[in-house]
């Protein structure tokens, strides 16, 4: 089947409007990876939260003798 230059000339345009969508999310996924300190900062102040009541516990038991 042989294609016309208006059907070459819409598949250029698929090409170059895919290329976009796939530009798109890459800065996307990029501005997403900013995200991950602020959830590794989080992951870290549960653990520092979780060390805190584990040494209140800590210290009302010792209280009670």
């Amino acid at each position: 089947m042989v294609r016309g230059k208006a059907q070459m000339r819409r598949i250029e345009n698929d090409t170059s409007s895919n290329q976009q969508t796939i530009e798109r999310y890459r800065l996307h996924t990029k501005d997403n990876e900013t995200n991950k300190p602020i959830e590794q900062n989080l992951q870290h102040l549960k653990a520092k939260s979780a060390n805190m009541l584990k040494t209140v516990e800590d210290l009302e038991v010792s209280r009670r003798y």
